[in-house]
């Protein structure tokens, strides 16, 4: 017994000099790839193209599907976005609520997405390629997969139409063509901060694969379509496999209420005269989330792109709740073995001070921890084969 008390011990000891990051995600590079989620039955491919103040920037290697960005108005025209002026025939260009973010953020079942603004991209109210039939963006990946995507809040520019939902900022976006100069007044410019598991990019991260060219290839910032988009696109007209295509950027056009910028075939910023057409491409990207991602299997490249790890066991979520005596902690897992439920106390120069442990049965357990002269205490569950389950979640004592 002496000897698995210590052995649980220095297991601890190292899962807590290891965690959060885990294997290779935290070590990606710009220009590497990884294989992940599916659409129109075939793997989706991404790639690094920058690593910001959010860890690396993944990018749809192409052009997944030719969507419009949001449908005219139909259900709704007194709240949301379409409330405001000149988006009756054409659409809206605000990001936050538009059908675009509400498909790419859902996990809802064909029929099921809440269209944040009201109006579902139906065939009566968008010109090409409706998608208010279709299954989240988020259906597409198993939820291994999506334990690698990252939740973030990021900015978000806004058009003339949008400047009251302005919490930053002081002047409106200057446009321009040119990729180079296209950050020249983002940082003052009308904006929002929204929060997205998956986005469109936006002129400030665009402009930092064109930059990242060296690595990524001159042009790599240029969409090109899938052939699965090509074969499942109504909109039909010069758009071929192989070949440029335009794709959407979420920067709306800054003078109108309607258009919405996107990176054209000759690699200049342009914008879509009309949102709701559907003649435009979708190049997805997100975060990757580097502390909880195990991407272990391939070596980055374009024909050995890592994959994520499906032998990782996964919580949806854990729940550490103080109770009289002690903590009650849950979990929503998939794994069906036995497990145990530890409780590693340090003080405040983070030296292990105790570990409490407890079984942990039909998702729960309760555990009355040793807080002499701890700081903090770090909770985990473990397989009793010494597998991690639920990573650390910790709780301040100061």
């Amino acid at each position: 017994m002496r000897k698995r008390i210590w052995g649980m011990f220095i297991a601890l000891t190292m899962l807590c000099a290891v965690l959060p990051c885990i294997a290779r995600a935290d070590d990606i590079e710009i220009g590497e790839y990884v294989k992940m989620g599916t659409y129109y039955d075939k793997p989706i491919l991404w790639r690094c193209v920058d690593i910001d103040e959010n860890g690396p920037l993944m990018l749809s290697d192409k052009i997944i599907c030719i969507k419009p960005f949001d449908a005219r108005n139909s259900a709704n025209t007194s709240t949301g976005s379409h409330s405001r002026a000149g988006r009756t025939l054409w659409g809206s260009n605000y990001w936050a609520d538009s059908n675009m973010r509400s498909w790419l953020n859902s996990d809802s079942g064909a029929g099921e997405i809440e269209w944040l603004c009201g109006n579902p991209p139906d065939s009566a109210h968008v010109s090409y390629n409706a998608y208010d039939e279709e299954s989240g963006f988020l259906t597409n990946f198993t939820r291994k997969e999506l334990y690698a995507v990252k939740e973030v809040e990021q900015k978000s520019l806004l058009s003339v139409t949008d400047n009251e939902s302005a919490t930053t900022g002081t002047e409106k976006y200057d446009f321009t063509p040119d990729i180079a100069f296209a950050v020249s007044n983002y940082e003052t410019a009308f904006a929002e901060y929204v929060t997205d598991k998956m986005f469109l990019l936006d002129v400030k991260q665009i402009n930092a694969v064109c930059s990242n060219g060296d690595i990524l290839g001159e042009n790599y910032f240029i969409g090109e379509p899938t052939a699965q988009c090509v074969a499942n696109s109504e909109y039909t007209v010069y758009i071929e496999t192989g070949q440029k295509w335009d794709s959407f950027l979420r920067t709306p056009y800054p003078d109108v209420s309607y258009c919405v910028l996107s990176i054209n075939q000759s690699g200049v910023i342009s914008y879509a005269s009309s949102v709701n057409l559907g003649n435009v491409g979708v190049r997805p990207a997100f975060y990757l989330n580097t502390q909880s991602a195990s991407l272990d299997s391939g070596s980055g490249t374009l024909s050995d792109p890592y994959i994520v790890n499906e032998n990782l066991i996964v919580p949806s979520d854990l729940t550490v709740m103080p109770s009289d005596s002690g903590y009650e902690i849950t979990a929503d897992t998939d794994y069906q073995g036995e497990c145990t439920a530890y409780a590693a106390a340090y003080n405040e120069a983070g030296a292990l001070l105790s570990i409490t442990s407890a079984p942990f049965v039909n998702g729960a357990a309760s555990l009355v921890p040793d807080t002499t002269g701890a700081a903090s205490i770090k909770f985990f569950v473990w397989t009793n084969t010494m597998q991690p389950i639920v990573y650390a979640k910790e709780f301040s004592l100061i």
